[in-house]
């Protein structure tokens, strides 16, 4: 009887599991597919702080949401050529409150330029800053807004 029970529960972490990642098991917070580049042309460019870096970001969703969302960026230098092989660290963080996150998104290259942060978790509504790092032959930053509904 034990023997059951053990395995019908974890047939039910399993369902469980799969739908709550969407029955492929590899969908992310905000839907991003790391297999495909962005396809559409980025939510918002800005030049960073000291003119080292053009960053270019994508929401997943599109617009962001309240809740659990993907950032991709596209980081060029000042001639538009993509850079890898740089350090990217990013911070949510909502300025009227003066507060962050307790998540730290992960940042993966995803090679031509593009890095991947997830999950970024805007979990209030409101004015949200997305304060970027960028490390590489120059440290700079980026700070992106957005308002979440």
């Amino acid at each position: 009887m034990s023997r059951r029970k053990g395995k019908g529960w974890c047939a039910a972490v399993v369902l469980a599991v799969t739908i709550s990642t969407g029955c492929g098991g590899g969908t992310q917070p905000g839907g991003y597919d790391p297999t495909m580049p962005p396809e559409t042309p980025p939510a918002m460019t800005l030049t960073s702080e000291n003119g080292a870096w053009q960053a270019s970001l994508w929401w997943f969703p599109d617009p962001a949401r309240k809740g659990l969302n993907d950032v991709v960026y596209r980081i060029a230098d000042q001639t538009a050529l993509a850079t890898d092989g740089l350090t990217i660290e990013t911070q949510p963080w909502m300025p009227a409150h003066g507060h962050g996150t307790s998540t730290v998104p992960d940042v993966t290259p995803q090679g031509a330029g593009l890095y991947w942060a997830t999950p970024v978790n805007l979990y209030m509504s409101g004015r949200w800053e997305l304060r970027t790092s960028i490390g590489g032959a120059s440290e700079d930053r980026v700070v992106f807004q957005v308002d979440v509904p």
